[in-house]
């Protein structure tokens, strides 16, 4: 299988054990079909190949440059995860998971830039979170540096305030 396809035969199928279900029909052929767990079916006679050039692949993008002569769905066979999105020319399109464990995303017919980028809503949250924590730990420790605590107090709590010494 390449890394990324275009198809013109999709089957739509309820959840995903009906997916692993269908991807195990012995007439199942992966490089002309997609099962999506999601999405619109197509079955499309195409006038000729489609044409995939791979502009940029990184570890959290691909830029691909996409013409297919029919409507179809470009498949990635790139593990899919939640937090996937897609532009196709420059506009935000859903990824459906595809195949059970790929991605894919419906194009048009004709030529079409499209992005593929991994901005996870998590990373994004944790991201968050770690700032804060880490701003409140500054602010801590400037007031602790900043302000002073009463010499009585201190010794209060190290357990010096009262003992008496043996001369």
């Amino acid at each position: 299988m390449p890394r990324a396809l275009v198809v013109h035969q999709a089957i739509v199928v309820p959840d995903h054990e009906a997916a692993f279900a269908a991807l195990h029909v012995p007439d199942f052929d992966p490089v002309t079909q997609v099962v999506l767990e999601t999405g619109e079916g197509l079955d499309v006679t195409p006038a000729g190949p489609a044409t995939i050039h791979v502009d940029s692949y990184q570890l959290n993008l691909i830029r691909l440059h996409v013409d297919t002569p029919a409507d179809g769905y470009l498949v990635l066979s790139e593990v899919w995860y939640p937090g996937w999105q897609a532009e196709v020319d420059g506009g935000p399109v859903p990824v459906l998971r595809a195949d059970y464990a790929f991605r894919a995303v419906r194009l048009p017919a004709g030529q079409h830039d499209v992005a593929v980028r991994f901005t996870p809503t998590s990373w994004k949250v944790g991201l968050v979170i770690s700032g804060t924590t880490a701003l409140g730990l500054i602010v801590w420790g400037s007031i602790q540096v900043l302000i002073p605590r009463p010499r009585k107090k201190r010794e209060a709590e190290s357990g010096r305030l009262g003992e008496t010494r043996d001369l």
